[in-house]
C-alpha cells in the first residue's frame, strides 16, 4: 500500500500517524456502495474506504485526543482536511471528539466553507449546524 497523500508537506506528525494507522488497518476488498451493487447512490454516502477507516480513527482519537486540535502550517486542522476530502463519517467523528467547526485556516476559511467550495454541500451544512450549536 502506498504512503498517504497529504495536502501540506508539513502536517503535524500526530495527523500523519492517524492517517497511517487508519490506512494500514483499512480493508477495502470487495467494497461497494452500500445496497447499490456498486452504483453511485442518490443520497450522500461516504466512500467505502472512509467507512472502513472509522473504527481505527476513533481508536486513535481516543488514544491521542490532542490530534483533534492539532493545526498545521497552513492553519488547517484535521477537520478542515477531512471536510475538503469529502469524508463525512470522519467529519462527524471529529466533531464528536470536540473538533471546532468554527476554526479558520490562515486563509480565513472554515471547514464548512472548504466543503461547500469543493462541492460537498451535505458536509458543509452539517458543519454549519455544528457551528450554530
Amino acid at each position: 500500500m502506498s504512503e498517504p497523500v497529504f495536502l501540506f508537506d508539513d502536517e503535524a506528525p500526530a495527523m500523519q500517524r492517524a492517517y497511517a494507522a487508519a490506512q494500514a488497518a483499512s480493508n477495502i476488498s470487495g467494497a461497494s456502495w452500500p445496497g447499490s451493487a456498486g452504483a453511485a447512490p442518490d443520497a450522500f454516502r461516504d466512500h467505502p474506504m472512509c467507512v472502513n477507516m472509522l473504527g481505527k480513527i476513533e481508536q486513535y482519537l481516543a488514544a491521542d485526543p490532542a490530534t483533534v486540535q492539532s493545526v498545521d502550517a497552513a492553519g488547517s486542522t484535521l477537520l478542515h482536511r477531512e471536510a475538503l476530502a469529502g469524508n463525512f463519517g470522519v467529519v462527524k467523528l471529529l466533531a464528536g471528539h470536540g473538533a471546532d467547526p468554527a476554526a479558520r485556516t490562515r486563509a480565513g476559511k472554515t471547514a464548512s466553507e472548504l466543503a461547500r467550495g469543493i462541492g460537498w454541500p451535505e458536509i458543509a451544512g452539517y458543519l454549519q449546524e455544528q457551528s450554530n450549536r
